[in-house]
């Protein structure tokens, strides 16, 4: 099976490097650098050769992989321009097919304090009501995880915490301290920071980012489509005693 998907990927690659030259299309230095940046950024700066090297690959058979990549792309890219080509209305429909994916219900922001013993959380209550800030007492007393960012939860909607978070923290007024509250996680104490209206995102924040998922789709299957077309109009000769042989 490895053998087969190897000999495949090669067809292809030839084909592809036939189309190229084809198109007088090639893959420049300077392009071939840009990669080994970008990669580079990505590892932090470290020494890609290096790296490659470490995971016991040869550098230079790196380096073509990434030249025969870089080279599929562009053929695609002219191949298949009007095949992937998306119109605003294109982008419109999809938005209006799919609102829900763009609506955000109301979501509420709080942050907690937990303990395994009531005294401890009779304490951290006392603290907050002489004046304490809620994050100091969080970082003092709380046994969550979330005690060094003084028991911030973030924003979220109802149905995301367990049931017994949402009873009491979506019926506090901002900036409201809750009583001890029992729960199966142990005891605890709540503070409503803030609040978000329900909301859809508009159109406009959105519209690059649809036309770049339906592009992409697009992509996906006119690649195989345009493959699939340039190995049928392709004589292709293949040696199966020679194949057999490669291990």
């Amino acid at each position: 099976r490895l053998r087969e998907i190897a000999l495949t990927e090669l067809i292809e690659s030839i084909l592809i490097a036939q189309k190229a030259r084809e198109l007088k299309i090639s893959v420049t230095d300077d392009e071939l650098q840009q990669v080994i940046r970008q990669v580079q950024e990505e590892y932090g700066g470290a020494d890609i050769q290096a790296i490659v090297e470490e995971q016991g690959k040869s550098y230079q058979f790196w380096l073509k992989a990434q030249q025969e990549r870089l080279l599929r792309e562009k053929v695609f890219d002219v191949e298949m321009a009007s095949m992937i080509a998306v119109t605003p209305e294109e982008v419109q429909q999809y938005y209006e097919r799919n609102t829900e994916q763009y609506d955000h219900p109301a979501q509420a922001r709080a942050s907690q304090i937990l303990t395994y013993e009531k005294s401890v959380a009779e304490q951290a209550l006392q603290e907050i009501r002489k004046g304490v800030d809620f994050a100091q007492v969080a970082q003092k007393y709380s046994e969550s995880e979330d005690a060094q960012n003084g028991g911030d939860l973030g924003f979220f909607a109802r149905g995301v915490m367990p049931p017994e978070f949402d009873e009491v923290i979506f019926s506090l007024n901002i900036g409201a301290v809750s009583d001890i509250v029992q729960t199966p996680y142990g005891y605890q104490i709540f503070t409503l920071t803030a609040e978000r209206e329900a909301q859809r995102v508009a159109f406009h924040d959105v519209k690059d980012q649809i036309a770049s998922a339906i592009k992409q789709q697009k992509r996906m299957m006119a690649t195989d489509l345009w493959l699939l077309d340039l190995q049928n109009n392709a004589k292709i000769v293949l040696n199966h005693q020679v194949i057999k042989q490669v291990n």
